[in-house]
């Protein structure tokens, strides 16, 4: 949660990320700016380098989050904030975010040679609408963009009815 504080939640962090199994990969997201300084931020890039789990790269608009790689991927999340647009006004570009897009070129080029793979995941919240925000950051990118109409299925076509192995 937004309000999980370096501190006493220390402790109960690193219980957590020592009993996640092994096998899958995993990235963990922190959003108070706590965790990025000082002691709290030196043993947090240790217990996650130590255990090759990526800490989650997010944009948002009230803490910065340090693109310091700790895994052999990268997760990157461009969130924005809930206030500035509305769920209601969501649908179309709301915002323009190109700048900040630009922004993560550096450390997604520098990245791309070693790391395995790149995840890169957008909210409506960021600019308004997640889909033309990830046709913006491919071009920044210089990348084609995806004809998202073309591949949207229709109602009940092939659409996900319940969860594998349930």
């Amino acid at each position: 949660p937004p309000g999980f504080r370096p501190g006493r939640n220390e402790k109960f962090l690193g219980a957590f990320l020592e009993a996640l199994p092994p096998g899958p990969r995993y990235a963990l997201e922190l959003r108070d700016p706590g965790w990025f300084s000082g002691g709290p931020w030196e043993r947090l890039q240790r217990c996650l380098t130590d255990r090759g789990m990526a800490l989650a790269w997010s944009y948002l608009t009230y803490v910065t989050v340090p693109r310091v790689r700790t895994a052999d991927f990268v997760y990157l999340r461009f969130i924005g904030d809930h206030t500035t647009i509305p769920e209601a006004q969501h649908g179309e570009t709301r915002v323009d975010r190109s700048g900040i897009l630009r922004e993560y070129v550096p450390a997604l080029s520098e990245a791309r040679d070693s790391a395995r793979e790149i995840f890169v995941y957008f909210n409506n919240h960021f600019a308004g609408f997640a889909p033309a925000s990830v046709n913006l950051f491919r071009e920044t990118l210089g990348l084609p963009p995806i004809d998202f109409a073309r591949n949207a299925q229709a109602p009940g076509e092939g659409s996900q009815r319940r969860l594998p192995g349930l």
